[in-house]
């Protein structure tokens, strides 16, 4: 049975977005709410390539593909 992920990103540390974790766990979703880089306790690279969208989509395709030990499907 494949279990139904739901990423949370937090946008500019609003706890507002984090809003809707309780009823998407409840809905039976497993919630990853990642700290990305730059955010929160994470590292900040420095300089604007670092956060460049293909870096951040590379960050959370690896945080995905760690949580599901790589049984992952994208879509």
């Amino acid at each position: 049975m494949l279990k139904r992920i739901a990423l949370s990103l937090c946008l500019a540390a609003l706890a507002a977005s984090l809003a809707a974790v309780p009823s998407l766990a409840a809905a039976g979703f497993r919630v990853i709410v990642p700290d990305l880089r730059g955010c929160g306790n994470s590292e900040a690279p420095a300089g604007k390539k670092a956060y460049a969208i293909d870096n951040i989509i590379g960050d959370i395709l690896e945080i995905l593909k760690e949580k599901t030990r790589g049984n992952l499907t994208v879509q």
